[in-house]
C-alpha cells in the first residue's frame, strides 16, 4: 500500500512540473509545429556581389549536387553571402558564328504556325519551336536568329541574337543557355545557363547564372543527339551557382547594352579543362528547365515539347571529326526563297528604350520607338 502511495505521489508531482514547464516563458508546445503549413518560406541564402580587387579569405565551395537538390532549404533563416569579385568580363570579342539559323518569326502567322525541317528535326535534337503547343502564340524572346562565340583576354564570350527582347508576361520561367562539347562527340559536357534575366540587365552579373557538368558522360543517353529511351541523368553536377563555387568569377551573363535582344555569356578558360577546341550550341526555353533532362529529346514528349529553340552546333578552334550536331550549310537560296526572305516580318514591340525619359513614343506603323523632344 505504501509503495503504491509513493508511485501516486511521484506521478502527481511529475504532472505539476510538466504543467509548470508549459507555462514558462519561451517554452515550446510539444503539440504545436514550429512552422505553420502554408506560411511563406524564407530564402535559405541571399547572395550579394561586390566587385573589387580584394580576394575572399577562402573560396566559397559547394559540393557537386544535382539540380533537384540545389536551393531546396525551406523555412530557414536567410543567410547573406557577400561575394567579392576579383575580375569580371569586359567588351566581348566574337570570331566564330553559326553559318545559319531559322527565323520562326518569319514563318509565324496570326492564324497559327507549323514547324518543318530543316529548321526543326527531332531526330537530331534540333528544336525550332518558339511557339505554344497549340501553335497560337509566338514567343519572340526565345526565337534565336544567330549565335557566335569568341575569346578575348582571359575570357571566352558566347552570345545569341533573338527575334526581339522581352520577358514572359504570364510569369513563366525563362532560361537562356549554351552547351559545350569538349571532346566533339555530340554529347554536351558543360551547360551554362542564366534564368529569368531582367529585361534591362545590361551589366555583367552572376545573378541567375549557373553551370553544370556531366561527369558520367550520359548526356544524350545511349545514342548521342538521337532520341532514345536509354537516357541518363543529364547534367547532374552543379559546379557554379550565382557566384557560389570554387571560383566566384567563373561565369557571367548580361544583355548587350546596345541590343537588349542579344544575350551574352562570359566564362573562364578553366571551365574547358585545358581544351582550346570544342563544339558549342545554344538554346532558349520557357517553362520548366531541368539540366537532368538533357538531351531533351530523350526525356520530353515530342508532341508536348514546345516553347523552346535550340541551334545546331559549330566548332571553336579546329574540328576534330564529324559531329552529328554540326550545322548543315545550305546551298545558295533560289530566287523564290530570296523573295520570301525579303517579305515583311511581324512587328514585335521592343522594350522601352529608356523608362526614365518621356521623349520616347511608339509608332506601330513603323514598328519603332522615336524620341520627340
Amino acid at each position: 500500500m505504501k509503495r503504491d502511495l509513493n508511485i501516486l505521489t511521484s506521478c502527481f508531482f511529475g504532472l505539476i512540473l510538466a504543467l509548470s514547464a508549459c507555462s514558462l516563458p519561451g517554452a515550446k508546445s510539444m503539440t504545436q509545429p514550429e512552422s505553420t503549413a502554408g506560411a511563406a518560406s524564407q530564402p535559405a541564402v541571399q547572395i550579394e556581389s561586390v566587385s573589387n580587387n580584394t580576394p575572399t579569405e577562402k573560396p566559397i565551395e559547394i559540393a557537386p549536387t544535382s539540380t533537384s537538390e540545389a536551393n531546396t532549404i525551406v523555412g530557414a533563416t536567410a543567410t547573406v553571402i557577400v561575394l567579392s569579385h576579383k575580375t569580371q568580363p569586359s567588351s566581348p570579342i566574337y570570331t566564330h558564328r553559326l553559318p545559319g539559323e531559322c527565323n520562326t518569326g518569319f514563318n509565324y502567322q496570326p492564324i497559327g504556325y507549323r514547324v518543318r525541317p530543316p529548321c526543326d528535326v527531332w531526330g537530331t535534337n534540333l528544336l525550332e519551336r518558339a511557339v505554344s503547343a497549340d501553335m497560337s502564340s509566338f514567343y519572340h524572346y526565345i526565337d534565336i536568329l544567330s549565335a557566335q562565340i569568341g575569346k578575348g583576354g582571359e575570357w571566352y564570350y558566347a552570345s545569341f541574337d533573338l527575334f526581339g527582347a522581352g520577358i514572359p508576361t504570364d510569369g513563366a520561367a525563362l532560361t537562356y543557355f549554351f552547351e559545350l562539347d569538349l571532346d566533339q562527340n555530340g554529347r554536351g559536357d558543360i551547360l551554362l545557363a542564366v534564368q529569368d534575366l531582367d529585361l534591362y540587365s545590361s551589366e555583367w552579373s552572376v545573378t541567375g547564372v549557373r553551370v553544370w557538368r556531366d561527369l558520367n558522360g550520359d548526356v544524350g543517353g545511349q545514342t548521342a543527339v538521337r532520341p532514345d529511351t536509354q537516357s541518363g541523368d543529364g547534367y547532374e553536377t552543379l559546379i557554379f551557382d550565382q557566384g557560389l563555387g570554387n571560383d566566384p568569377d567563373l561565369a557571367w551573363a548580361r544583355r548587350d547594352p546596345n541590343r537588349l535582344q542579344r544575350i551574352e555569356f562570359a566564362f573562364k578558360p578553366a571551365l574547358l579543362d585545358g581544351k582550346i577546341s570544342f563544339m558549342w550550341w545554344a538554346g532558349a526555353m520557357r517553362g520548366n528547365f531541368n539540366p537532368g533532362d538533357f538531351d531533351l529529346v530523350d526525356k520530353r514528349d515530342e508532341v508536348m515539347l514546345y516553347e523552346i529553340d535550340t541551334t545546331c552546333g559549330w566548332f571553336f578552334g579546329h574540328e576534330n571529326a564529324y559531329n552529328i550536331k554540326k550545322c548543315y550549310i545550305a546551298p545558295e537560296p533560289t530566287k523564290r526563297e530570296r523573295e520570301r526572305e525579303s517579305a515583311p516580318e511581324i512587328c514585335v514591340k521592343p522594350p522601352h528604350p529608356d523608362p526614365n525619359n518621356n521623349c520616347w513614343i511608339w509608332f506601330p506603323d513603323k514598328c519603332q520607338w522615336e524620341c520627340w523632344n
